[in-house]
């Protein structure tokens, strides 16, 4: 028995009768009985199998004494379970790479500019919270923002993109202190051609309602962060944060046409009780409105190593998938971030589906970057003449990658070079990794602090995935013809 669950391969290897090489990149994991998940790292086939393919496929290579008849072989070897021998498999890995590397040439470059590192929230999970918090209300002077426009240019002149953006982050970008820094920016990146963007806390939104209306038509996106009713102000030190942020979205819908992104934050508890934000969202005419979107955040407490974060991840992903089932309006959220590579297997297991009306599309697999720093398509400036490729490592003395002043600026190209060089064809452990085309070689951050490789743990993950939903994989499969 073979049920083919995913359509699309990642590539499609050359059939050859004579193959008899059993994939170095097959995993297989017990469904029910005598029935398996199959799944290819390198071509992304995922299949139902019975156990004869399975005891098949556990050997090194086919033996003459086959229980399959020709039309399995071929297909298992049209999936890439089968090959013609290790080289041709190595082969293959090659002309993926070398694609996925062509594709990813002419994308987004990103540049983050901090008018300030202050921000008073509070958010107590805010990855840059011990810093942003003690920083100073040192904001972006007239020569710096030249500074780092005569630096992007420089930088982004290196490729051709099919975008140039400026994010507005922080520490807090929208304060009352770093308007006439704000003006500036969007001034310049309106001369220069350049998209905008930002990520704000929204509590004071209002005293830049002006100016965000003069320049919507640079803005593509406006990330406001409102947790749920019932956590928002429980987890941030500002008085009575959520009606001022919920007041001041308000008045920023007002504005035609202006894409507002609303942004909460879920953990195992919250994600409880996310129903009563779609009741508000619903209430104030949002959930129906095409320039509002929804996104889901993850967010998990302390100093968790990297096996139990990501089973707190793969936790929060099946109660979210739960969710998703058992209530359809969750479709209207973005929930990739906190499904991540594991959408890919949810949607092939029938569990969730591409929801085509608001355009959610999945994080791409396959690929060679873990994400758009280490192509060296991302760049942070902080208001201290500090740059960073990771917004995740501000304020870390450790991550700093250059300096800027009104008259200077430097760049370590060794250390650059050693980050942005960072993927699946040069990092050896990615080489035999059988996981290699989802992962892209982890985080350049986080194996820079530790100086190796470290892997997630994937395999425990998907496992975890067809225990939650074993039943509801068996129902789908009933409704697939076998091959």
């Amino acid at each position: 028995m073979i049920k083919k669950l995913v359509d699309k391969l990642w590539i499609s290897p050359e059939i050859n009768s004579t193959a008899r090489n059993i994939s170095y990149y097959n995993h297989l994991y017990p469904l029910h009985e005598n029935v398996y998940i199959l799944f290819n790292g390198l071509t992304g086939a995922i299949d139902a199998v019975s156990s004869d393919i399975y005891r098949l496929l556990n050997n090194k290579c086919l033996t003459n004494d086959l229980s399959l008849n020709y039309n399995e072989v071929n297909y298992l070897i049209s999936r890439g379970y089968i090959t013609k021998s290790k080289d041709s498999e190595d082969g293959i890995r090659l002309q993926l790479i070398n694609s996925l590397a062509n594709d990813a040439q002419f994308g987004q470059i990103s540049f983050l500019i901090c008018p300030t590192n202050f921000c008073r929230m509070g958010c107590e999970y805010c990855f840059t919270y011990g810093f942003t918090n003690k920083s100073d209300r040192k904001v972006l002077s007239n020569k710096q923002i030249e500074a780092i426009f005569e630096r992007i240019n420089d930088i982004s002149r290196k490729k051709v993109y099919q975008e140039k953006i400026i994010v507005f982050y922080g520490g807090e970008p929208f304060q009352p202190f770093t308007i006439k820094a704000v003006e500036k920016i969007f001034k310049l990146a309106k001369r220069e051609g350049y998209s905008i963007a930002g990520f704000t806390n929204g509590y004071y939104l209002d005293k830049f309602y002006f100016v965000l209306k003069q320049y919507r038509d640079l803005i593509k996106l406006l990330s406001i962060t409102l947790d749920t009713p019932t956590s928002h102000d429980n987890r941030r030190n500002m008085k009575d944060s959520f009606r001022t942020v919920l007041r001041n979205i308000i008045m920023m819908g007002e504005i035609e046409g202006f894409p507002i992104q609303i942004k909460t934050n879920i953990d195992l508890n919250t994600i409880k009780s996310l129903e009563e934000s779609i009741k508000l969202f619903k209430s104030e005419k949002w959930w129906d409105n095409h320039f509002f979107s929804f996104e889901l955040n993850p967010i998990r407490y302390g100093n968790l190593s990297l096996h139990d974060s990501s089973k707190y991840d793969a936790e929060l992903s099946v109660e979210l998938v739960k969710r998703v089932r058992t209530n359809s309006e969750f479709m209207r959220f973005n929930f990739l971030p906190v499904l991540d590579y594991s959408y890919y297997f949810l949607q092939s297991f029938g569990l969730i589906e591409k929801n085509a009306t608001f355009n959610i599309e999945p994080i791409k697999v396959p690929k060679i970057y873990n994400c758009p720093s280490v192509k060296g398509d991302l760049f942070v400036f902080d208001a201290e003449g500090k740059i960073y490729l990771c917004n995740e490592e501000i304020g870390n003395q450790n991550k700093v990658y250059g300096m800027y002043t009104d008259g200077h600026y430097t760049l370590d190209e060794i250390e650059l070079s050693l980050y942005t060089g960072r993927n699946i064809k040069q990092l050896k452990p990615c080489t035999e990794c059988k996981f290699a085309f989802i992962c892209a070689g982890g985080c350049a951050c986080y194996a820079k602090e530790i100086s190796k490789v470290k892997c997630p743990t994937f395999n425990d993950d998907i496992l975890n995935i067809i225990s939650a939903f074993k039943l509801e994989i068996l129902a789908h499969l009933q409704t697939i013809k076998s091959i």
